[in-house]
């Protein structure tokens, strides 16, 4: 009976609700009961915007929030980041938490302050379990998040294969783009993850959808030298020879980053090493140009040719020359001379 007195402050009003989510959290089920019976708020909200439901959540006790949700505690209150009950179970992975979420009639797509819904944290944090019960339940597979990301996207950038196996079987839109233009492969090639990029092509991602930039998957793939996907792209039929925004062909792209080791990779590929831009400038003008005497002699070694002359009749000879790169210059003039002589 003492106990009971010490921990039923119910008729002094003293912090009671306070005290609950303190028991709820350290998993006190008598204290908690004790609280219960006074009639304070259930609803309270801490400093954090919690209520004793989301802390239960959290912990992953369920038998609490059965408990709670008996004494009509709200499953759509959120917390100062916009998270529910629902939000942080499929977050975290609580599965059965989840069940009974539902059960209650949770908003199933409500999202949190960055416009994350249960299932995009579901399928960020590889919870397919959840991911499922959700779907099931009627969440939208293509619901997106401040940045346009859908939870294929999430999947994607956590490695989650067997989440991105689920959404697609489910008829997720593949080449649906988030807010830089990018589709689920850009993600899965960023993370350099080649069976979910695989995966991705054997079920139609779209390899030309260019992003925000002008650039497609292929180029993402190049920067990051993930030479095994960008193998996988040209497996799959990807053009090399294409060209990206503003008329600029992936060669010359590159030529212009100055990116050596990508175009000693381009060039061991059925790439035109002579192919040209909207001006008719080729790569060992840009090359020359620019004075990079190691890229030009790259370009040689790969047969460009120094004979072929822009709109403006300037030929890579001339570019060198404008620009005062007498290295590149002489290079260029030798080349001319060898190729000459021996066609003779």
């Amino acid at each position: 009976m003492a106990d009971i007195l010490e921990f039923s402050p119910c008729t002094k009003k003293n912090n009671i609700e306070e005290k609950l989510i303190l028991a709820v959290k350290i998993g006190d089920l008598k204290k908690i009961n004790i609280y219960l019976q006074c009639k304070s708020n259930i609803n309270y909200k801490d400093s954090s915007g919690k209520t004793s439901l989301i802390w239960a959540t959290i912990q992953n006790y369920h038998d609490i929030v059965k408990l709670l949700l008996g004494h009509n505690a709200s499953t759509e209150i959120s917390d100062n980041m916009g998270k529910t009950p629902l939000i942080w179970a499929a977050e975290l992975g609580c599965l059965d938490i989840v069940r009974e979420l539902l059960l209650k009639k949770s908003i199933i797509d409500r999202r949190d302050q960055d416009s994350m819904s249960a299932l995009s944290w579901a399928s960020l944090n590889g919870n397919v379990d959840v991911m499922n019960i959700l779907i099931e339940n009627g969440s939208n597979i293509n619901l997106i998040d401040r940045d346009g990301a859908t939870p294929l996207m999430h999947a994607c950038w956590s490695g989650n294969l067997k989440g991105v196996e689920l959404l697609v079987e489910r008829n997720v839109n593949i080449n649906k783009t988030d807010h830089s233009k990018q589709t689920a492969i850009f993600r899965a090639t960023y993370k350099n993850n080649f069976e979910i990029t695989q995966f991705l092509l054997m079920n139609g991602a779209d390899l030309d959808i260019m992003d925000i930039n002008g650039w497609n998957v292929f180029i993402w793939g190049l920067i990051q030298e993930n030479y095994f996907i960008t193998d996988l792209f040209l497996d799959y039929g990807f053009n090399i020879n294409r060209v990206l925004k503003k008329s600029i062909p992936i060669l010359i792209f590159f030529v212009k980053e100055s990116n050596y080791s990508v175009l000693e990779y381009l060039l061991k590929k059925d790439i035109n090493v002579d192919i040209s831009d909207s001006r008719n400038k080729t790569g060992l003008m840009y090359a020359a140009e620019a004075g990079d005497i190691n890229i030009v002699k790259l370009l040689l070694k790969h047969k460009a040719s120094p004979f072929k002359s822009d709109k403006h009749g300037n030929t890579p000879f001339l570019y060198s020359i404008q620009n005062n790169h007498m290295k590149v210059s002489n290079l260029i003039h030798q080349e001319v001379l060898n190729l000459r002589k021996n066609s003779l």
